[in-house]
């Protein structure tokens, strides 16, 4: 095995049993009657705070066959050969769902709509196409590479899956816009969807004014959603967008993005390169309607995110606020630089669970002041008056924050709470007073894998972004020349030494540097598949136990995924 194979089956072994430093576990997903499990230091999870709740997503059965082993391939003399199987006991949307969005059902039973051509048509056959149905579907891609968007796509139409993975070996979904593309993007307003294996990233090299691209990728006005293996960047707002409330529902949230790479953004646009994720901006839905945004910020069930990578992105990550019973969830998360506040949680009683995340700081990263890590405003909770009247809802816990010159910040890993601030300095809160809460809010009945936060960073860089693939032999590797840029940042500690000023100085965010590459484009032939969509030959691999009722479409997609390599590692 090659040492790059061997460091990256290392990295998944990492990921998937969460082994600290000295071989322990941190954490598991596993049956409902499973304990949460210590980090392995010889406290237990609840006074360290680290181990799994987790669903009865899959779990792992393990049994002893005694038999001669030169008729089994064991070693000389073992006598003993151990299997296990994978036993997939509920029906997520794909069994690696976590969070709040894990039950999603998509367009689960739905028609296939086959993805024929990259050009953005319209017709029969065009992702356009296919995105703007309004019947339950399975977006199912016979083509990979570019998809260059020629105007904003806004999909309706509740009950989709976008399954991303069927382009993996196709070259991948790679969603550009124009040079000139002010405003182009993708929006996914709907209730149910399930979103894998896509890349959206702006294209504005050639601009000097870097065009006025928003968001490429965006949930905004979705409820009940997964967002998993995303790439998104080069734009003002460069992550999973804006998720706001479903108007016509009433509600917002039960979403989930995981696994997902966000990276750097336009620096010489006024918000100054951009976050990653906006949540629950009722505000902007009903800018003239009080009533309206009261209640809907009491619609706001529940955000999970998890083992995502923001690198080299400068602020509004996450942007939060909401005033529902239902904790943001914001855990397990790698961060590699950072210009100013990374959030800022806009009022409301919502519950905001901030633990378990790794900080880095990068070359350009102004000097550390801790303070401005997260905030919060509980003044302003609407552009109306007068203001609601809320407090703020703060868990914090187990962070930690690496400095410039990589030694830890104890100003920050000594005392969580440091990272929390009002966003108004001149009117300073005693957060002890206003925010604090000292357990977290109970885990979505989706489970929470949770690890070590020490471990964070390698195990969320080797499984991570669009670009994500699994070797049959499960060793993972991404090979994406977009999301390696930035991979490549976070594992050397390198990037730009401050943020850019002018247009080509190849600072931070100097969109003259966002080149796409040639992408690949190979083709799949309609006729190698049967009218399920699988590939003819392809058979559930044997150590696969499929208790919960998944379709055979879902078994091949979770298969190609590499959903099945990351619970057999388990």
């Amino acid at each position: 095995m090659t040492d790059r194979a061997l460091s990256s089956l290392c990295c998944l072994l990492a990921l998937t049993t969460g082994c600290g430093g000295n071989g322990s576990p941190a954490g598991m997903t596993a049956g409902a009657d499973t304990e949460t499990t210590g980090v392995g230091d010889g406290t237990d999870a609840e006074a360290s705070g680290v181990g799994t709740t987790a669903g009865p997503a899959a779990t792992a059965t393990s049994s002893i066959d005694e038999t001669d082993s030169s008729e089994t391939g064991g070693s000389e003399g073992s006598g003993e050969v151990e299997t296990t199987d994978i036993v997939l006991s509920e029906h997520k949307a794909f069994p690696t769902a976590e969070g709040y969005g894990a039950w999603a059902t998509g367009g689960r039973d739905g028609t296939i709509l086959y993805v024929t051509t990259t050009e953005d048509t319209g017709e029969e056959g065009s992702l356009r196409w296919a995105l703007q149905q309004d019947f339950p579907r399975i977006v199912y891609f016979l083509v990979g590479g570019e998809f260059r968007i020629q105007s904003r796509l806004t999909a309706y139409g509740d009950n989709l899956t976008v399954a991303g993975e069927t382009a993996n070996d196709l070259g991948g979904v790679n969603i550009t816009i124009p040079d000139d593309g002010a405003n182009v993007d993708i929006r996914i307003s709907m209730q149910n969807t399930i979103i894998r294996y896509i890349a959206a990233e702006g294209g504005f090299a050639s601009q000097d004014n870097g065009g006025s691209l928003l968001i490429p990728f965006s949930r905004s006005g979705s409820y009940n959603t997964i967002l998993d293996h995303y790439t998104g960047g080069w734009a003002n707002y460069t992550g999973g967008g804006m998720v706001n409330i479903d108007v016509d529902l009433g509600r917002g949230g039960l979403t989930t993005t995981q696994h997902s790479l966000l990276h750097e953004g336009s620096y010489q646009q006024n918000t100054g390169g951009g976050g990653g994720i906006l949540a629950s901006y009722t505000r902007q839905i009903y800018p003239d309607d009080y009533d309206s945004q009261l209640e809907a910020w009491g619609a706001w069930d529940g955000f999970s995110n998890h083992h995502n990578a923001f690198i080299g992105l400068t602020h509004r990550f996450f942007n939060t606020a909401g005033n529902g019973e239902t904790a943001d969830q914001i855990y397990n998360n790698y961060i590699y630089g950072w210009r100013n506040r990374m959030s800022t949680h806009y009022n409301g009683n919502q519950p905001i669970d901030i633990h378990h995340n790794y900080y880095e700081a990068a070359p350009y990263n102004a000097d550390l002041n801790y303070a401005l890590m997260h905030r919060f405003d509980y003044r302003e909770a609407t552009n109306m008056v007068p203001p609601i009247e809320t407090n703020a809802n703060f868990y914090i816990a187990d962070n930690l924050v690496i400095d410039k010159d990589g030694s830890e910040f104890h100003g920050v890993t000594d005392d969580d709470w440091a990272m929390l601030s009002t966003f108004d300095p001149d009117d300073p809160q005693d957060v002890s007073d206003v925010a604090r809460r000292y357990e977290p809010a109970p885990s979505p009945d989706g489970g929470m894998t949770l690890h070590a936060t020490e471990d964070v960073k390698d195990i969320v860089l080797a499984n991570v972004g669009a670009g994500m693939r699994f070797d049959a032999d499960g060793t993972p590797h991404n090979d994406r020349e977009n999301d390696l840029r930035y991979i490549t940042w976070a594992r050397e500690r390198t990037g730009p030494t401050e943020g850019s000023q002018t247009y080509g100085d190849g600072g931070l965010g100097d969109h003259a540097s966002f080149v796409h590459p040639v992408y690949v484009s190979e083709t799949r032939d309609r006729n190698t598949l049967d009218e399920e969509g699988v590939p003819f030959g392809w058979e559930v691999p044997g150590d696969v136990v499929n208790e919960a009722g998944y379709s055979r479409l879902e078994m091949y997609l979770a298969d190609i995924a590499g959903d099945f390599h990351v619970l057999r590692a388990r």
